[in-house]
């Protein structure tokens, strides 16, 4: 063989690899992102700031979410509340267009009491329940809001980001006390924006996953200063949150203070995963400081209709100092239905979620 041969046959071999390299690449399904997902990636952590983290190791035994070891098996679930699909007073609204995916409730909130507001939008109204029953409805204009609040005043806030582009706030009787724009400073697309937080000095807007846009005060009015601050509070507002990929199977979990906002982000937790992350979809914390990721997992190469085993649920529960407290796994999804909260936090300390389902929608309270 001629050394012209030679060189040619190792041209071929190496496109042949390179080939296969992006075949293999291309056919592993990319995870993707929810709007509930609250995702800052920060640029570097020096080797000082790790050193001052709290890693967490991946667990010795990586077992599927459909087949739990004994050690995550502690979550206690209790159905607080079933509601069929329908028009009805005690129902929730649910359609499915002629393209696109079926639609049930968006949202979600719970007061100190512990009554939940559901956005049911698709009936154009906020549905409130008290121990499992219907105590009352609070009507909307329009089937367009996919976000829900209550502000620091106990004022029911809905936000319309496609159409309307703005935020609309209820008092208590269902009387409209005001809107606020979405777009402006901070905001260039009312379409970016991915959440809506209530504090005590204002509503605060969560802009692609990254940062937060303050876009109204204590009373409701319009912000024209409309701060931004990156991340997500926590409870107690006293920490900015940010999650992030870090790996297939890995979400790194950082925190800095709220007082100190373009302070170095500080690794909290990196979590290890069963399966991959195929998404974020809730990151929240309580008044004691525990903070709580909620991501949903898929097998590497699963293909729909999806197997039992093919796709898992999953909460990590970490305290102050980022060690794990427990890791819980949840009822999957498996339904369509796009859920911009599908958890929230309670008052008293427990984790809700909203399921859709083929007949109607499960609230679920998830203890351990």
């Amino acid at each position: 063989m001629n050394k012209r041969n030679l060189v040619l046959l190792t041209l071929s071999g190496l496109i042949l690899l390179l080939g296969l390299a992006l075949w293999l690449v291309i056919d592993t399904p990319p995870p993707s992102e929810l709007p509930d997902n609250s995702v800052d990636t920060p640029n570097e952590i020096t080797e000082k700031q790790q050193a001052k983290t709290h890693k967490l190791a991946k667990p010795e035994q990586a077992v599927s979410p459909q087949e739990p070891a004994s050690e995550q098996n502690k979550a206690k679930i209790e159905v607080v509340l079933k509601a069929s699909w329908g028009d009805g007073p005690d129902q929730l609204g649910h359609r499915i267009p002629e393209e696109g995916a079926p639609e049930g409730p968006m949202a979600f909130t719970i007061d100190d009491q512990g009554r939940l507001y559901i956005l049911d939008q698709v009936n154009k109204r906020v549905q409130i329940f008290e121990n499992g029953k219907r105590v009352a409805s609070l009507d909307l204009p329009s089937d367009t809001f996919q976000d829900l609040e209550l502000s620091a005043k106990g004022d029911v806030v809905v936000m319309d980001r496609l159409k309307q582009k703005g935020l609309s706030i209820y008092g208590p009787d269902g009387t409209e006390l005001g809107q606020v724009p979405l777009e402006g400073t901070n905001i260039p697309e009312g379409g970016g924006t991915t959440g809506l937080f209530a504090k005590e000095d204002g509503l605060w807007v969560e802009v692609e996953h990254q940062h937060q846009v303050r876009v109204a005060d204590a009373d409701g009015n319009p912000d024209s200063q409309r701060p931004m601050l990156p991340g997500r509070f926590s409870a107690d507002g006293q920490h900015l949150l940010m999650a992030a990929r870090s790996a297939v199977d890995r979400v790194a979990v950082h925190i800095r203070p709220a007082s100190q906002p373009q302070s170095p982000p500080i690794l909290l937790a990196e979590l290890a995963f069963p399966m991959a992350v195929m998404q974020i979809v809730a990151l929240q914390s309580d008044t004691f400081g525990r903070v709580y990721l909620a991501v949903q997992l898929m097998r590497l190469g699963a293909r729909p209709p999806f197997k039992p085993g093919d796709l898992g649920e999953q909460i990590a529960v970490l305290d102050r100092a980022g060690r794990e407290l427990a890791r819980l796994n949840l009822p999957v999804r498996t339904s369509p239905e796009e859920q911009f909260r599908p958890y929230r936090i309670g008052a008293d300390g427990a984790l809700y979620q909203l399921l859709c389902g083929t007949d109607g929608a499960t609230m679920n309270r998830i203890s351990y």
